[in-house]
This record gives C-alpha cells, structure tokens and sequence, in this order.
C-alpha cells in the first residue's frame, strides 16, 4: 500500500470517526435530522459499517421513519448478524409498526444470542401486557439480568400495580427513587400509596412530584383527592383550585372541586362547580348525580325542579337527560336481562301472572341499584 493510500485511508476514518461523534451529539439534543444526515454521510465514506446503520436506524426510529428504519436496522443485521442490541433494536420497530409476531421473533434471537440481555426481556414483557403475569415475569427477568434497568422496574411495577400486588409496586418505586428523582415516579409512588390508604404518605408524595413537575393539574388532583381522606377537606379544595389554575378547562377537576366543597357543606359552592363541570361536558352524568345529591342537602330539590328560570329550565333539562342516559346505558340492559329470566322461570314452573312477576322483580332490581347509586353518592 503506498504512502498516498495510507494517508487516505487514515484521513477517512478520522472523517467517519468525526462524523459518528457528530451524529451521537445531535442525537443527545434530540436534533434527529442532524444526526440523519452526519451518519448519511458517514455512509457515504463507508457504507459497510454496521455501526453506521445501526445508528441511523435508531435516529430513524425517533423520526417515526419506521420503515426506513427497519431498513437500515436489516442491513446492519446482514453485515453482523450476531449483534445482539441490532436484533432488540429490530423486535422495538417491529413492535412499533404492529407486527408483534415478528418482534417476538427478533427479542427471541436476541436472547439465544445473549440470555442475559435485559432490553431483549423488556421487550418480551411489552409484548405480554394482555397477560399481566408473563409480563411481570419477562420485566423480572430484565431486572435479574441487570438491576440497574430502570425501565424494567417501572414497568414491572405497572403490572404490579395491574394485578392489586401495590405493596410490591411501592417496593419497585421506592428503588427507582433510591437511583434518581423523577417526578413521574414519586406521582406513581403517591398514587400506589393511596391504594394502600397510607393517605398522609400519599400526600408527601404528591408533593415531591409537583415540586419537580409544577405545571402537573393531575398531581394536584391526586393530592386534592388523598387529602379529603384525611379530613383536610380545606387543604383539598386549595390544591384543587391551584389544579384549576393549571387547567381550568377539566370538568373532572370542577367535579372534584364540587365534591370536596360538598363534603365541607359549602353546597352553593359545590352546586356552582358542578354547574360549570357540566358546562364543560354537558353529559357528565357523574357531576349531574353529584348535584341533585348537593340540592337535596340543601333542600332546594323541589324548587330546581318546578322553576321557570329560562337558565334553570335548560340545566334541568340537561339533567333530565343524562339521568335517563345513564339509566338506559346502565340499569335497562340489567332489567331486561332480568325481568325476562324472571319470566321465562315462572313461566316453565305454570304460575299465573308471570308477567307482572318478571315486572316486579325487574322493578325491584332497579330501586335497590338506584339507592345503591345514591349511597355511593354520599360516601363521596
């Protein structure tokens, strides 16, 4: 080889050295189409380096360029077909574009090549979500392999938190606190918290998310919410009001406002918020089933329902309308069902006046759900 040839050969590796570097710094700035076109012309220098199409396929991948990227994550394949992080790469594309047999297909090659890959494992866990128990299993795995993969336990402590396992869910965020703080676990630590009534600890909790994330409405409503179980219904109807200044648009936060001010007995306030969650969503039933509850309390029933107000006629009528909503999409159907086995039982046994049977029965079921309805309503 001559002294020219060597010179050109050198001179190109540090240009494609230099252009990987420049690529990997882009992708840390999430400036993909940077990073695109460096490792395009690193290609351009050598277009046999797995590494370069491996790279470029992950940028690709950003870019939502699935396809391209699959290309790519292929070709890198086919120059090293051993690449255990290029076969976890394909089964994550794979999994992005539907093909979910294919992706096993990939992670399973992946994990003969390595057994102990934990990306590979994640990836079978994601693939298993229909089935909380593999999955748990597949993230498990993940985390044997290499405990330091946080994604495994978060995501091993949603499916722990899928099948009610919450003290063992609290375990997996407390070791991911114990890495580094980040606001979505600490909101997924308060709320893991609540399910184990440990209210006050909750609380703490939500704080510490909304001090890292503070334009979080949702971590405030959570608090909000943990804080009436506490009795601090004061305190709870201040952090929905800052949830509110956040987002004043949410009929779900005016509905968790009208029920905090309800429980403190401030039932004009309480009326006002669920007017205005209805206002939001006109077919918010919850919020309409929270407001007869609050005029009931108030005593004001009869003269909502017999006013000739043009503003309070057409609430009332909105009301009307998602009771009988409500009531068709969820007590017919169960009455029918009901009242027609009624009818078909006494029928076959030869009594009389099955039908009014059925009809009673049916009757029956519906005031006991009814009542359970409002019971559930004043527990609120």
């Amino acid at each position: 080889m001559s002294e020219n040839e060597e010179f050109w050969l050198e001179d190109r590796e540090l240009a494609l050295s230099s252009l990987l570097q420049t690529g990997a710094e882009c992708a840390k700035v999430d400036d993909f189409e940077a990073a695109l076109r460096a490792y395009d012309r690193a290609l351009d220098l050598q277009p046999d380096c797995p590494a370069v199409w491996h790279h470029r396929a992950q940028v690709l991948t950003q870019l939502k360029q699935f396809e391209a990227a699959l290309v790519s994550v292929d070709r890198a394949l086919e120059l090293q077909p051993e690449w255990v992080e290029a076969w976890v790469l394909r089964g994550q594309i794979l999994q992005r574009v539907k093909r979910p047999n294919a992706a096993i297909a990939a992670f399973n090659h992946a994990l003969t090549l390595d057994p102990t890959c934990a990306q590979a494992w994640v990836g079978q866990g994601d693939l298993a979500r229909t089935n909380p128990h593999k999955a748990l299993e597949s993230y498990s795995k993940a985390i044997d392999c290499n405990p330091a993969e946080t994604e495994a336990w978060r995501k091993r402590a949603a499916q722990l938190w899928a099948l009610h396992r919450h003290k063992e869910a609290l375990g997996c965020y407390d070791y991911l606190l114990d890495q580094a703080e980040h606001a979505e676990d600490w909101q997924s630590r308060g709320n893991v918290l609540y399910k184990l009534k440990r209210y006050d600890e909750s609380v703490e909790s939500y704080d510490r998310a909304f001090k890292l994330m503070p334009e979080n409405a949702q971590v405030l409503a959570n608090r909000g919410i943990a804080l009436q179980k506490l009795g601090l219904v004061d305190d709870a109807i201040a952090s929905f009001d800052q949830a509110l200044k956040l987002q004043p648009q949410d009929p779900n936060l005016w509905h968790r406002r009208g029920l905090a001010l309800r429980q403190s007995r401030q039932f004009e306030g309480a009326i006002a918020s669920f007017d205005q969650a209805l206002l939001l969503q006109s077919d918010f039933c919850a919020a309409t089933q929270s407001k007869l509850f609050a005029l009931v309390k108030l005593k004001r029933l009869k003269s909502y329902v017999f006013s000739k107000a043009p503003i309070e006629k057409m609430k009332r009528s909105r009301d009307l309308q998602n009771l009988v909503n409500a009531l068709v999409k969820t007590k017919l159907p169960a009455c029918i069902v009901i009242g027609l086995s009624v009818f078909l039982s006494v029928s076959y046994f030869g009594a009389v006046n099955s039908r009014l049977v059925a009809i009673a029965v049916a009757l029956a079921f519906l005031i006991i759900s009814l009542f359970g309805d409002w019971l559930d309503e004043a527990k609120r």
